[in-house]
């Protein structure tokens, strides 16, 4: 078995590819899709 050297691969700025963490009307894929994000609680 030989070492391979790992690559890296530019996405793009983290703000783009996060969204800027800008708080959205729905959620993500941890939450049935659809959910509106105001009718959720949180404890």
């Amino acid at each position: 078995m030989t070492y391979e050297t790992p690559s890296i691969v530019d996405l793009g700025a983290l703000t783009q590819i996060t969204a800027g963490m800008a708080a959205g009307q729905f959620t993500d894929r941890d939450i049935p899709q659809g959910s509106a994000i105001t009718d959720l609680t949180f404890s």
